[in-house]
């Protein structure tokens, strides 16, 4: 739109339409409020007594408004309606009675207040207005009760003892035509000094032309939906989820949050902001079903979700301790070396990013002149670069298991004492983290003193398969992949999808080093001090946009949505939640790809050698080697697309 100033010259009255032009709701279609209000009726006893006309609200809601409509327009000539008679209709087609229908309207009422926000140029439109001393009248064909509508324009910031026209209780309508007269006559103007805003070409545009009004056709929304991120976002069997991702993801483009946001904050709020939504109800859901004494948020995947169990605690309502553990591979999965073992012995010389084996080596604990011999005789030399996996570093270290199991044995002590000191008084534990190969849950059940029964519980993101070996008889729950299943998953999380994740769940405190006794006598942790290199930097600053949008959505969803979580219902925890991140992870857009594939990641730790998620390159005869080596592969692809040929997919 021109600016306010200018499209105010000659208005005496000023005529904005409510819905989809001052206010939005947090959906994608006003209809999916009934799927709303559905999810929450199945928390009531009218869903128990009446289990029927609950699951079938959505269509039946629908219906019975069609139904007013049309006797409206047999008995009055109008369509209109109120809400009342729609749910007169409601009556007659549930057979639920006047207490219940009333609980029922009234949630629905709760629902669209608490799902609206205002557009903030329409917002700034009405204060222009009101300030240089021109009337506005806000007029909606609508059904609700003017009381509400005032309600929900106070809520939006536009204050109080605003003029309203309800075509429902006026009987007068935008899309007849007959509430442009009454507007002219109340008022006392002329159709000329009318200015009319509004977002349906019908009923805003040609109605008011008709009489000689001026209009603007408010299209903020409609060019949204044109480019429908929702169209990739979920299946119809998830309509609500659908529903909700689309709503949010466009509620700060509307309401003037998203202007001079980082792309980086964007992602974090469009992309990570529905997964961890998502993954956080799964979490409380099992909680719930788990009912355990204590809750343990693993650092430092986890601490998003222990900052949203804090600052929710009301809101969760959910009466368990809880508290965030200060662990990582380094502290803790090393010391919990007991016996031999291949399996955790092969995931201590994993990672992809290359180190010499001398790192390797001392990063153990191990005096690199212990093993030099037996690392001659297999082909190394101690300043050789070499990735995780490398059978000659297994083999190595398979020979000197002795000082493997020594070397853990010196760091053990005060890492059980830590251990033990969080599981103190409690034998039913449920552990957050990201999960993937299960490691530091089996750490934690060799750390745990024998006196504490092993009731343990891991809540994970995702597991690879033979990730439960490592329970040691406790049990492991993920969300969206277990065992390594389904495939679509796990290719997904590892062609980038860890790594990505894991920049996302960065905290702001450096990794776990180990524990040492504090001054009181409890075992308190050791964290790794920032580090002044700009490629790390660079990492903990991304990790912290995307942290912040992804907070912002969660805490955007919380606030409007609540949180209800009931045996049955599906939209809590729905893996759609998860499809704009397997989006992003396996069809990137170009500005996603740019935006985040220079930034580098270390798999061991943070002061160590950094590789970039998907580096850009200038020889298209290095194109196959640098994607074997990168470890986003589709953002590799789009960020060389000229020089491979490569061209981008959507799925959805």
């Amino acid at each position: 739109m021109h600016s306010a100033s200018k499209l105010l010259d000659g208005v005496r009255l000023l005529s904005l339409d409510i819905f989809d032009t001052s206010i939005h709701r947090a959906l994608n279609r006003p209809e999916d409020l009934f799927y709303l209000l559905r999810e929450r009726l199945l928390e009531s006893d009218v869903a128990l007594f009446h289990p029927s006309a609950v699951q079938n609200l959505p269509e039946v809601r629908m219906e019975c408004e069609r139904i007013a409509r049309e006797k409206a327009v047999r008995t009055r000539g109008t369509s209109e309606i109120i809400l009342d008679q729609i749910y007169e209709e409601m009556a007659v087609a549930t057979g639920l009675d006047a207490a219940e229908l009333g609980r029922i309207k009234d949630l629905e009422i709760e629902l669209e207040l608490r799902c609206c926000y205002p557009n903030e140029t329409i917002r700034q439109l009405f204060f222009e207005a009101s300030k240089r001393g021109v009337q506005v009248v806000f007029c909606s064909d609508m059904y609700l009760p003017k009381n509400v509508l005032q309600e929900m324009l106070r809520n939006c910031g536009y204050g109080d003892n605003l003029e309203i026209l309800v075509s429902g209780e006026l009987r007068k309508s935008k899309h007849e035509g007959t509430i442009f007269p009454h507007l002219r006559d109340k008022w006392d103007v002329r159709y000329e000094e009318i200015l009319h805003v509004g977002d349906n070409a019908g009923a805003d545009v040609e109605q008011p032309k008709r009489l000689g009004i001026r209009t603007i056709h408010f299209r903020e929304l409609e060019e949204l939906a044109r480019d429908d991120r929702g169209s990739r976002i979920a299946s119809p069997s998830d309509h609500l989820v659908r529903s909700i991702i689309v709503g949010l993801t466009r509620k700060p483009l509307l309401s003037g949050q998203a202007s001079g946001l980082h792309c980086l904050d964007n992602i974090g709020y469009e992309v990570f902001g529905p997964l961890f939504t998502g993954y956080f109800l799964w979490i409380l859901e099992q909680i719930r079903r788990l009912e355990p004494e204590k809750v343990l948020f693993f650092a430092r995947d986890a601490y998003l979700f222990h900052l949203l169990w804090t600052r929710y605690r009301d809101l969760i309502d959910i009466d368990t301790e809880a508290s965030y553990a200060y662990v990582s591979r380094k502290a803790i999965f090393y010391p919990s070396f007991m016996d031999f073992d291949f399996d955790r012995l092969w995931k201590l010389t994993s990672g992809r990013v290359k180190r010499t084996l001398r790192e390797r080596i001392e990063a153990l604990g191990i005096n690199p002149t212990d093993v030099m011999k037996t690392a001659s005789e297999l082909g190394l030399s101690m300043d050789e670069q070499m990735t995780g996996g490398d059978h000659r570093l297994f083999t190595l270290l398979t020979r000197h298991y002795d000082l493997v199991i020594q070397a853990a044995h010196e760091k053990s002590d005060l890492a059980k004492a830590y251990i033990n000191q969080l599981f103190e008084g409690s034998s039913k534990v449920v552990m957050i983290d990201v999960g993937w190969t299960g490691s530091m849950q089996g750490a934690v059940s060799r750390l745990l003193d024998r006196r504490y029964p092993r009731n343990l519980t891991g809540l994970y993101f995702g597991l690879f398969q033979g990730a439960s070996k490592e329970g040691l008889g406790s049990s492991m729950r993920a969300w969206l992949m277990n065992e390594g299943e389904p495939s679509t998953w796990r290719d997904a999380i590892a062609s980038g999808g860890a790594e990505l994740l894991e920049l996302a769940l960065t905290a702001p405190h450096g990794t776990t080093l180990g524990y040492r006794k504090g001054s009181d006598g409890t075992i308190e942790p050791v964290l790794e001090s920032p580090s002044m290199n700009v490629d790390e930097q660079e990492y903990l600053l991304a990790a912290e946009r995307l942290r912040s949008g992804a907070l912002n959505f969660m805490e955007e969803y919380l606030r409007i949505f609540g949180v209800h979580s009931v045996s049955g219902t599906t939209y809590t925890t729905s893996e759609f939640w998860a499809a704009p991140f397997m989006n992003l992870v396996l069809h990137p857009s170009r500005s996603q790809a740019e935006a985040l594939g220079d930034i580098s990641h270390s798999d061991v730790g943070i002061s160590t050698q950094r590789v970039a998620l998907a580096k850009r390159i200038s020889n298209k005869r290095d194109f196959d080697r640098e994607l074997s080596n990168s470890f986003w592969k589709a953002g590799f692809k789009i960020r060389n697309s000229q020089t491979s040929g490569f061209r981008r997919r959507t799925m959805y």
